[in-house]
């Protein structure tokens, strides 16, 4: 007998065990029941909560992305435009236009103007005059005027190759006006450009190619005396043209520099996520350059 109640009492705890809430549920002690339903309402709770927590943490999660970077062997050759921060060549205009201009003697000239007076000049090099204070308030913005005073292709290439495999000269010169930040018309020159052939097609180089340029500023032309001494460059498709003032980096004279070419090439990525296939599309080839100042010239 006392061996069947034992039977008894661990088929009742076995399955009060495994029926659970209905057990606690049917509790005829209605507080002891409403704690126990309490408890199970506030656990079922806090799983709830932690389980939407961590899938919002998991939703929210970067996805990863696996890309694979190329470097190609041959790349489209650029394009380079150059403009001196000079619009107007001083001895050009007083030469032309001696009345705009205010003349001294060679001793006094050189004082004051030093920078023009290179040895072994004659006064009729140097042009021993400088322009009015009044030209530089009110400066001509006409596209003749600086198309007869302003910067030629000689006045700002010294010398220019490119080396692909072999080194040949430059080539395919474009001179072209675009106005500076105040809006004056400025000389400039492009160089390996394509400009105005569309049907062209690019020219492909290996991606080692350099193209090697000395630039000239001239300093005794400064229309402006206390002007600083400038010019800009800008990298670009060789089919366009750009506004090296605007879009450009700024060089400064008595200096070497590196300019580096980055092309971004349009990619579709696909990446597998828990909400299935993503596509992610790259913007389109863009064209960008990076100076680094690497030393002073000595």
């Amino acid at each position: 007998m006392s061996s069947n109640k034992e039977i008894f009492s661990l088929l009742s705890i076995t399955l009060t065990t495994t029926i659970g809430f209905p057990v606690v549920a049917s509790t005829r002690n209605w507080f002891h029941k409403a704690l126990k339903i309490f408890l199970f309402v506030l656990c079922s709770c806090g799983f709830l909560y932690q389980s939407f927590s961590f899938l919002k943490l998991y939703r929210a999660y970067p996805t990863l992305v696996d890309i694979h970077v190329e470097r190609p062997n041959i790349i489209p050759l650029p394009s380079i435009s150059l403009c001196n921060k000079n619009r107007i060549r001083r001895r050009g205009f007083c030469t032309s236009v001696p009345s705009d201009c205010k003349w001294f003697q060679r001793t006094i000239y050189c004082l004051r103007y030093t920078q023009n007076c290179l040895e072994g000049q004659t006064d009729e090099d140097i042009v021993l005059a400088a322009p009015v204070p009044a030209l530089h308030a009110n400066m001509n913005r006409s596209q003749g005027y600086v198309r007869l005073f302003g910067q030629r292709p000689t006045d700002l290439i010294q010398e220019c190759k490119l080396k692909a495999g072999e080194i040949t000269p430059c080539k395919n010169y474009v001179s072209f006006v675009a106005p500076d930040n105040d809006g004056y018309p400025n000389n400039c020159i492009a160089i390996q450009s394509l400009w105005g052939k569309p049907d062209t097609e690019l020219q492909n180089v290996p991606v080692t190619s350099q193209i090697s340029l000395k630039m000239t500023i001239h300093p005794e032309e400064n229309f402006n005396y206390f002007d600083s001494l400038l010019a800009h460059i800008l990298v670009h498709d060789a089919h366009s043209i750009g506004n090296p003032m605007k879009e450009g980096i700024t060089l400064k004279p008595g200096k070497s520099y590196n300019l580096f070419r980055y092309r971004g090439m349009p990619r579709t990525v696909q990446n597998e996520t828990h909400a299935g296939k993503n596509r992610l599309r790259c913007p389109e080839s863009i064209l960008s350059s990076h100076l680094k100042d690497l030393r002073r010239q000595k």
